[in-house]
């Protein structure tokens, strides 16, 4: 099963997408901040993909990534990071991809789905 870690500090955003996710049959979890997200990483089994909200209350996303990054180094390859933002343009050269939160909810999955290949492995899909 396709699984997904959903890192952001807004409740309501975290259980909106993954009720969303879980109702198109991908394997869930989620986390309310930087730290518990990079905790989360560290869990076996790791995530496939991790959706990261742009502003955490403890980090941003690329003081997320730069720190699970060096958290990694030795373990391996990481889950594909894929950055949720309002933000018309984000800074997204740290990143597998982003996808703008929430504003159309089948334009949303479609660029989900578009981050699995055919064997429900995360792929690169910008």
């Amino acid at each position: 099963m396709k699984s997904i870690l959903v890192v952001d500090d807004s409740s309501d955003m975290r259980e909106l997408i993954k009720t969303i996710l879980e109702i198109e049959g991908y394997s869930v979890s989620v986390a309310c901040s930087g730290r518990e997200g990079l905790d989360a990483v560290g869990l076996s089994p790791s995530p496939d993909l991790i959706l990261l909200d742009f502003q955490l209350g403890d980090m941003d996303a690329t003081e997320f990534v730069g720190q699970l990054r060096l958290k990694n180094s030795k373990h391996g390859a990481l889950p594909k990071i894929v950055l949720m933002t309002g933000e018309a343009n984000p800074p997204i050269e740290n990143f597998d991809g982003f996808i703008r939160k929430m504003s159309d909810i089948k334009i949303f999955l479609k660029k989900i789905d578009a981050f699995f290949d055919d064997s429900g492995t995360a792929s690169n899909a910008r």
